[in-house]
């Protein structure tokens, strides 16, 4: 695996925890009492159940990369809309920025055939 395939796959993991700390953050933003603690579990949760089920490298339901990235995007573009809207904005644009490259980077390394380890994917 070449050095760019490496830190591609290493900012990408960092930003699916970026992207599971957002909803959280924003889940804890705008609840209140016993809602707050259910939207700042509930809304990650629900993240991670979709990526697991078809992004992840070893997703459950795999579906082809340009759904895929459609899926990641939309993932991480209501993160960053969430965060932004409870007052962090700088972590929203960072996580946005991050989270296009190396959504990007990654289904172009996928497609000129550098494979994800352990990956099971359909394309």
């Amino acid at each position: 695996m070449s050095m760019v395939r490496t830190v591609t796959l290493g900012v990408r993991f960092l930003c699916e925890l970026g992207m599971l700390a957002a909803l959280a953050i924003w889940g804890a933003h705008v609840g209140e009492g016993v809602g707050a603690i259910a939207l700042a579990v509930g809304l990650p949760f629900a993240a991670a159940a979709i990526w697991w089920a078809s992004v992840a490298p070893k997703a459950r339901w795999p579906v082809p990369l340009g759904v895929r990235v459609a899926i990641e995007l939309a993932l991480f573009g209501a993160a960053s809309l969430a965060v932004w809207s409870a007052g962090y904005p700088a972590f929203a644009f960072v996580l946005a920025l991050l989270a296009l490259v190396t959504s990007v980077l990654n289904a172009m390394q996928e497609r000129s055939g550098e494979p994800i380890p352990g990956a099971t994917g359909v394309d």
